[in-house]
């Protein structure tokens, strides 16, 4: 998004987190990472239901939605 208002479009993402302690997942995580997390940050690993999106082409909303709800 480009903005706090929305103005680029909106996502949403519904599912749950669970605390991870595996330190081969953190590692694993921590390699995949732009940024070297400290070590007192905590890992979650989301299992996510579904996901949504709108953006905007002009004036016109965009929406999608994982898994599809048209298939």
């Amino acid at each position: 998004m480009s903005d706090s208002s929305g103005s680029s479009g909106e996502f949403q993402v519904s599912g749950t987190a669970v605390l991870t302690k595996d330190k081969t997942l953190r590692q694993l995580a921590e390699d995949y990472s732009i940024f070297r997390p400290a070590s007192r940050f905590l890992l979650f690993e989301l299992d996510v239901i579904e996901a949504k999106s709108k953006s905007y082409r002009g004036s016109t909303p965009h929406r999608q939605q994982w898994p599809d709800s048209e298939a």
